[in-house]
């Protein structure tokens, strides 16, 4: 979080977003330029994400991890995370929702802090952590 204040303090990068609506599911696909770093929100839900272009290191709880293009993971509910790309890159997050206003599917999906996760989700995330799950 205090990384995030940081970044907001420094001049910002424009990451063009692109949204896709399909029955059910919605894509959210950035483009990441070389040497920007980014750091998205708190995730409500579990999701799928792609790394369909270039090459990003990434920071979670979890630790750090080298994401190369192809690359698709499962992302947990509570994750944030800090990106860094190394080249010109795509990140993909595909979520479950009929929602198609970006306002609605931001409060349905994502969080600013993880004060706003509900209990279960805070509870499980700790567990993963310390190898409880």
């Amino acid at each position: 979080m205090e990384l995030e204040d940081y970044i907001k303090q420094q001049e910002q990068v424009e990451i063009p977003i692109r949204h896709y609506h399909a029955h059910g599911l919605y894509a959210r696909e950035m483009f990441v330029p070389a040497g920007t770093i980014f750091v998205g929100k708190v995730h409500l839900t579990e999701h799928i994400c792609t790394c369909s272009m270039g090459d990003f290191t990434i920071v979670d709880e979890f630790g750090k991890q080298r994401v190369t293009a192809p690359m698709t993971i499962v992302s947990q509910p509570g994750t944030k995370r800090v990106g860094y790309a190394h080249v010109d890159s795509i990140w993909t997050n595909y979520h479950h929702t009929f929602e198609t206003e970006i306002e609605k599917i931001e409060a349905e999906l994502v969080t600013e802090t993880y004060d706003a996760l509900p209990n279960d989700v805070l509870i499980g995330r700790v567990l993963e952590y310390i190898g409880e799950s």
